[in-house]
């Protein structure tokens, strides 16, 4: 890669170099000179509208601002010249003209950036003695979302949130309306927001013009304290700070102040979600049955019955299951794999996730996938069935600045037009389930051209020859069609020069629990007398309980009982168990039919490190003083000694789970294609079908405010709560069922009723239901994210 060419140049008689292109603002920080900004932000692109960056170059006749200028080579800069200090003063003194005195009362204080340069670079008193601006209450304090407050007498008119709902977000739901002194930020026609990246305007308001209502007048920002942490509600493992108050309870969320590329901004369920774990369902004490009899105890008191417990399931060597949620850390989940084969000997261990692609992903691609650089570097995107929005929007983040910022060319495909299929370039409609028959065609057409193929195809197709740097992304739907896809996607990956692909799973760090819990896969010195060929999937358990062949079930992690397809089966399966032990930070069904249960700490409070699905490690500290349960970690590690192994520090476990890591990258980076079985990726039969013909496809995921119950348990997101049948216009046409009708949906001899909105963004012959907005009896008839196709028929009529 060739040298970035560098300049150098002078700040205020500090010499520094800088490469080529850098704006000013940011080489001065990097030489510890502060230059005041409002409408700057490093994750947007320049625009120079505030004025409060101006700085004076040497020889020029005007000052400029920093924020717009890129250095020079030989470039002298004042940044505290007479000029300059003067200028700013009199921007600041503009600014505050119409600026109400409200500081006492606004939630921004403590945080505001506009007292603060105020304070450093402004007058320090005001000669405006006129009546201020203000805008009546229609306008002055509008409801524009269930979650912010929205001032519009704050606003200094600087744009952050205008260009981060463009740029960011991917949308324009927000902007500058009217001129003059009549300008204002709002929504068209004064509409509420309920985007997937809700609240990241808030985030970067300079003022408080819009801030975070969930917390309004609640608390001041000097009495919280924030706490580094990772949020686990979708395969983004996004970092966050976890703010808790003084009696150690969790009041806000918020993205880490940094400069990586990973960081800045989060999605509305990651940052709204916190209140769901602090309600009346989370297990705060542990439960044990003796003599038929439950008994409680605390959860200082929890190792002692978890100790009993383990040797009983260790008796029957082979008979116990052990199902994990992956939305655990790391090391817990090496933990959890090594205690099965170990301690219980056993060869099942199986995640509540269908892992099948993800096994076969996880062999060829770990450590090589595409990262968020590969995606911002990027000139070519391809989004195969991905509905990054709905399923992991800080990805979705990634794609739209590629777009929007860096120029890069996106197309979509799938049986739904997304988000992003609007700001691409062109949509390729293709079957559900078929993903993997479009990535063979495409292999196909790069090497002769096909004469009957739609124009979308064509273009992606000389799209994909012209490209120089191509990124594929998969949603959770492709991955379910299992290894064949996967295979396939590796082909047409090495048939093009500097491509990256990147799967997508809906879990929280579920490459990371998969690849260090072992599940399906050989982990190395653990368990060489225990059979590696145990139950792979929880079908596979829960056909053997019902057999006989397994006696125990021990289920670890948070929200299982929302993972186990079929409850009412599960429900019946659990009476036939001698042991049935779970570990869950909430109470639930399944707990109350536990021999065990124990309490242990939610996403929020876990200590550990997570792997995202771009490949980035992140770590949370599991410091949050009010945390609810003990670390889970710890407390397999005491565990663990009790039953007979060695003691064994925490660290030391995280050092091997950062070998374990980087073993599994060795062994994806230097595996060679096989040829066999990349061509018989193309004899495989198509798990697509034909829309339409067999009644109505429906496609199940999750909705971007349906994490489990974990999103539904609060009640900032509820308020977004959204159950609607999406449906194509023209087949709702044919059928006459008109928006906003009630129709039901028959699968077999049961039937769900739900609201039909008519959509042209979704394939005829199909429709999308949000699975977590269904109750747990209603989801059991559509067998999990794991097999997101099922042919239903619609008729209409109340239920």
């Amino acid at each position: 890669m060739a040298d970035i060419a560098k300049v150098r140049l002078t700040i205020d008689g500090i010499s520094t170099e800088a490469e080529k292109g850098v704006l000013l603002v940011e080489a001065a920080r990097r030489i510890g000179i502060k230059i005041p900004v409002f409408c700057s932000h490093s994750k947007l692109l320049p625009l120079g509208a505030c004025r409060i960056c101006l700085v004076e170059i040497e020889k020029a006749p005007k000052l400029v601002t920093a924020c717009t200028t890129p250095v020079g080579e030989g470039m002298v800069v004042f940044t505290r010249s007479a000029r300059v200090v003067k200028a700013r003063q009199g921007i600041v003194e503009f600014l505050l003209a119409n600026h109400p005195l409200d500081c006492p009362i606004c939630d921004q204080g403590g945080e505001c950036e506009l007292q603060d340069v105020c304070f450093e670079f402004g007058r320090g008193k005001s000669r405006f003695e006129d009546i201020k601006r203000n805008f009546d209450n229609k306008y002055g304090r509008i409801k524009l979302s269930p979650v912010l407050s929205w001032v519009n007498n704050r606003c200094i008119h600087c744009e952050r949130c205008t260009r981060v709902c463009h740029q960011v977000v991917g949308e324009d739901h927000i902007g500058m309306l009217n001129r003059g002194d009549k300008a204002m930020i709002s929504t068209f026609q004064f509409t509420q927001m309920t985007c997937e990246l809700c609240g990241n305007c808030a985030e970067v308001c300079p003022t408080g013009t819009i801030t975070n209502g969930t917390v309004k007048y609640k608390d001041r920002v000097w009495n919280l304290t924030p706490n580094p942490s990772v949020c686990l509600l979708c395969s983004s493992s996004c970092a966050t700070r976890v703010w808790t108050d003084l009696k150690g309870k969790v009041t806000r969320v918020t993205a880490p102040k940094d400069e990586q590329d990973c960081c800045d901004f989060l999605c509305a369920k990651g940052r709204f979600s916190f209140d769901a774990d602090q309600g009346e369902q989370r297990l705060r004490e542990g439960t044990k049955i003796t003599s038929e009899v439950a008994e409680t105890f605390q959860q200082s008191e929890s190792l002692q019955p978890t100790v009993q417990a383990f040797k009983a399931l260790a008796k029957d060597s082979g008979s116990t299951a052990v199902i994990y949620n992956s939305r655990i850390a790391n090391e817990e989940a090496y933990l959890v794999g090594r205690i099965a084969r170990t301690v219980l000997k056993t060869p099942h261990v199986v995640p509540l996730e269908n892992h099948e692609g993800l096994t076969s992903y996880l062999d060829r691609f770990s450590g090589r996938q595409s990262t968020s650089k590969d995606i911002l570097s990027a000139d070519l995107i391809l989004l195969v069935d991905a509905p990054l929005a709905r399923e992991t929007p800080m990805i979705g983040y990634f794609v739209t600045r590629a777009v929007r910022q860096k120029g890069a060319a996106l197309y979509t495909v799938g049986p739904e037009k997304t988000r992003h299929s609007s700001m691409g370039l062109a949509h390729h409609w293709n079957a559900p389930g078929a993903s993997k028959d479009f990535v063979l065609s495409l292999i196909e057409a790069l090497q002769s051209r096909k004469s009957d193929a739609s124009a979308e195809f064509n273009k992606i197709v000389d799209a994909v020859q012209g490209s120089r740097q191509m990124v594929i992304i998969a949603g959770s739907r492709p991955l379910a069609e299992g290894p064949a896809f996967i295979r396939a996607i590796e082909s047409l990956s090495s048939k093009v020069a500097n491509s990256k692909v990147l799967m997508v799973p809906e879990g929280g760090n579920t490459l990371g629990a998969m690849l260090m819990a072992g599940s399906g896969m050989r982990v190395p010195g653990w368990g060489s007398n225990v059979s590696q060929n145990g139950c792979s999937v929880q079908e596979d358990v829960l056909g053997a309980i019902e057999k006989g062949s397994i006696k125990n079930v021990l289920l670890i992690g948070e929200d299982l009982q929302e993972g186990l397809i079929n409850w009412p089966r599960w429900k019946t399966a659990f009476a036939k168990l001698a042991n049935l032990v779970v570990f869950d930070a909430f109470r639930s069904e399944l707990t109350s039919l536990a021999t065990l249960a124990v309490p242990v700490r939610s996403f929020h409070e876990f200590e550990g490190s997570v792997l995202s699905a771009l490949g980035e490690w992140k770590i949370a500290r599991g410091s949050i003083p009010g945390a609810v349960g003990q670390s889970m970690s710890r407390l397999l590690l005491k565990l663990e000694s009790e039953l007979g192994g060695a003691e064994q520090s925490f660290a030391s476990v995280t050092s091997e789970v950062k070998k374990l890591y980087q073993w599994h990258v060795s062994r994806a980076t230097e595996a060679v294609e096989d040829k066999k079985s990349a061509d018989s990726a193309g004899k495989d039969k198509s798990t697509g079908g034909n829309p339409g013909k067999d009644g109505v496809f429906l496609l199940i995921g999750n909705d971007l405010y349906h994490s489990g119950a974990m999103t539904l348990r609060g009640a900032h997101l509820g308020q977004f709560l959204n159950r609607s049948l999406l449906m194509n216009s023209a087949d709702a046409e044919k059928m006459k069922i008109s928006n906003d009708a009630r129709v039901q949906l028959k699968i077999g001899s049961d039937k769900v009723s739900v609201a039909v909105r008519t959509t042209d963004d979704i394939m005829s012959g199909c429709c999308f239901l949000a699975l977590n907005s269904l109750s747990p009896d209603e989801r059991r008839w559509f067998g999990g994210i794991g097999k997101p196709l099922t042919a239903v028929i619609i008729s209409g009529g109340a239920a």
